[in-house]
């Protein structure tokens, strides 16, 4: 492009400079001879015009050198018209008359076909201005108005070929001795004239062929009507080769068009390389960096695992129709986990931030929101008890996430549907390792009462819940569970379930849920290999919403419904509160809802929290009161999740341990029985002791009392013989 802008200013550069040598020539020729009926700035046509005749370079080198021409035709021949102007002949005998004494002086000169009408091809009058600006510099010269030598030498014309050959190849049948200059006639040559080309290569009549084809089998009187006749044969000949020029400079201007395009594409070829080498080294490095995130999220929830947090997950409800008008209280959502809450009404004092492990904008779709849980769920195959609840607001989109909307269209499945679905394929894939059963439970937790979604009288039936679970991992044994293989009999089973809920209409909430439902699916897997036999269990709880009785408009059973509620929620955050200052005393008995979560809020599980907000100003109060029992849900450390495995021989080590412990208890009994027959036995032969004993005392005693007696007697006795 640069060397396109070059030439150009080079042409232009050119044209100024051959206009000023043309006025300047103008000029002279002014001072010379006086007026020629043009102006000082002549055109190149109306400087050609003037001169075509050949009387003015005539006169003005007459004046140079006197009588270097001793005739110039200045008037038609006698046999013309009167008013007739001279013929072609005559004014290129006069041109013909000045090329010669030019020559003899050694001068730049042109060629005669320079002044033709019609040739103004690029260089053509610029030689007849050398030639006359090379008179001007001779004729200073011999007025001694300048000193430096002669600085025109002789113009070569290509070859030796005389200035006036062309004119007399053309002209020659036609020219008579009429003075010294005039020459014989000449054989128009023919065989020795090389052919030219065109700009296609193919072969072009030259000048000479094209006259000598018309006038080769001409008489002499017939050549001067020719003369016309060959001059518009020259006109149109220089007109074609005028043309050819063009296109010659066309294709030449075309050539560097092309070159300067290949050029430039060759460069913007070198430039895409250097951008796709650029390209490749920023995916490069966006790879290594999502590479990094996903490391440091791995090692974070390895952390998490190792600490046992309570991941937190925050979604944005977006505006539902006719709230567009409001204004919003989520003034930022970070990628980070970050979230900044405000009040438009009350300043900046209202700003509040909180952060989570993952901050859902209103936007984000369903599939985004089930992928972060999506590890944690598929733990419970590798035996881990996994426990998944909503949180939030009545109407902030609880149900929406665990479960999606009452289509069953695939890509607005919640949490539930999915989780489901993936543990499904998982198990597909593990088939050959692993044999799964997967069976579902569904319960909701009504005006506290626990009631079967699944049962036909669930709704009357009232159920249980167990302080410590069985063998199975079952808290609720006596609701159904129905063993379920594909996503169809989920989709049937969540139908029924969902159906049996307890929902009513409120002021903040059309279908809202009146219950606390949870979705509970038990996996059992045997390792083929070993024998080893894995247990999981999944909660998905869908809590009821948290609501102000004011803002509700609940009135006789919706009223006992919220208070009860109100109730449950107050009774999980006091569990929470409770767990976050590692309390020796939990309060788990304190609402139905927190002692079905005990097992997964009291340690040995991984436990996942979306907390849900509405975004709207209204709402600010119970957004800010929302995040921040999310904020003290994240801070609960419940330790390191264990696996529920059990090795291939711990059940028979287990029967015989339950055997031996019964024939344990057998013998316990039996020496129960002999110890007490023993000590029976040991009782009465002391009895029998003691009265033997009881006996042989009273006999001694009454021979003792008989002896004293006797004894008391003689002594008696004694006593009365010793007196007179």
């Amino acid at each position: 492009m640069e060397e396109g802008l070059s030439d150009i200013h080079m042409a232009s550069r050119r044209a100024e400079e051959a206009a000023h040598r043309r006025f300047l020539a103008a000029r002279w020729l002014h001072e010379m001879l006086g007026g020629l009926g043009i102006s000082n700035e002549p055109s190149e046509e109306e400087l050609k015009f003037s001169l075509r005749n050949g009387m003015v370079l005539c006169n003005l080198l007459n004046k140079i050198h006197p009588g270097i021409i001793p005739k110039i035709v200045e008037s038609p021949p006698p046999s013309s018209p009167p008013d007739a102007a001279l013929s072609a002949y005559q004014y290129f005998e006069n041109v013909r008359n000045f090329l010669v004494a030019v020559e003899d002086l050694r001068l730049p000169s042109f060629e005669a076909s320079d002044l033709a009408e019609g040739s103004l091809s690029s260089g053509t009058l610029s030689k007849v201005v050398d030639c006359i600006l090379a008179l001007k510099a001779y004729h200073d010269q011999r007025e001694g108005k300048g000193f430096s030598p002669w600085k025109y030498g002789v113009h070569k014309l290509s070859g030796t070929k005389s200035p006036v050959k062309g004119l007399e190849d053309m002209y020659e049948p036609a020219i008579t001795p009429k003075s010294s200059h005039t020459r014989k006639r000449w054989a128009i040559p023919g065989a020795d004239v090389p052919e030219a080309t065109d700009i296609s290569g193919q072969p072009v009549q030259s000048l000479p062929s094209l006259v000598k084809s018309i006038i080769s089998d001409k008489q002499p009187d017939e050549v001067p009507v020719l003369v016309e006749y060959m001059i518009k044969k020259v006109t149109d000949e220089f007109e074609r080769r005028l043309r050819l020029q063009g296109e010659q400079n066309l294709k030449h201007t075309s050539g560097l068009i092309r070159t300067g395009t290949l050029e430039m594409q060759k460069c913007w070829q070198d430039q895409l390389i250097r951008l796709e080498n650029e390209l490749t080294g920023l995916t490069e490095a966006a790879q290594a960096y999502h590479d990094v995130l996903a490391e440091n999220r791995k090692l974070y929830n390895e952390v998490q695992d190792l600490k046992g947090n309570i991941r937190v997950y925050c979604r944005v409800r977006p505006f539902l129709v006719g709230q567009k008008d409001q204004g919003t209280c989520v003034d930022f959502v970070g990628q980070n986990g970050e979230i900044m809450v405000a009040n438009s009404t009350k300043g900046k004092d209202s700003y509040k931030m909180f952060n989570f492990n993952k901050v859902y904008g209103p936007q984000a779709p369903q599939d985004e929101v089930f992928l972060d849980a999506q590890p944690l769920i598929r733990s419970v195959l590798d035996g881990f008890n996994v426990c998944i609840f909503a949180y939030g607001q009545t109407g902030s989109g609880k149900t929406y996430t665990m479960t999606g909307p009452s289509s069953t269209a695939k890509q607005d499945w919640g949490v539930n549907y999915r989780a489901l679905n993936d543990l499904f394929q998982l198990c597909q894939s593990r088939r050959d390792a692993f044999a799964y059963e997967v069976g579902v439970q569904m319960i909701e937790i009504y005006n506290e009462q626990v009631r079967d979604l699944l049962a036909a009288d669930g709704v009357s039936k009232r159920l249980g819940i167990r302080s410590s679970s069985s063998l199975n991992g079952v808290h609720v044994p006596d609701a159904v569970m129905i063993p379920v293989a594909n996503s169809s009999d989920v989709l049937e089973i969540m139908a029924v379930g969902q159906r049996n809920r307890a929902v009513g209409a409120t002021a903040l909430n059309e279908r809202s849920s009146r219950s606390h439902s949870v979705l509970t699916v038990h996996v059992q897997g045997t390792d083929l290999a070993k024998g080893c036999i894995l247990r999981g269990c999944l909660h998905l709880v869908d809590l009821a919403g948290s609501e102000r009785v004011e803002k509700s408009e609940a009135t006789g059973d919706r009223l006992k419904e919220a208070q009860h509620i109100n109730k449950s929620l107050s009774a999980l955050g006091d569990v929470i509160a409770a767990l976050a200052q590692k309390q020796t005393h939990i309060p788990y008995r304190n609402s139905k809802l927190t002692q079905l979560l005990q097992h997964s809020l009291g340690g040995q599980a991984k436990a996942l929290m979306f907390v849900h907000i509405n975004p709207d100003n209204d709402s600010y109060g119970e957004t800010i009161s929302t995040l921040k029992f999310a904020e003290r849900v994240s801070s609960v450390e419940l330790g390191a999740a264990r696996s529920n495995r059990e090795a291939s021989g711990i059940r028979e080590y287990k029967e015989q341990i339950m055997s031996l412990k019964e024939i344990l208890a057998k013998k316990d009994a039996e020496i129960e029985r002999l110890q007490a027959s023993r000590v029976l036995r040991s009782s009465m032969e002391v009895e029998k002791q003691k009265l033997r004993v009881s006996q042989s005392t009273r006999s001694i005693d009454a021979r003792s009392r008989r002896s004293v007696e006797l004894r008391s007697m003689e002594v008696i006795e004694a006593g009365s013989g010793c007196h007179p």
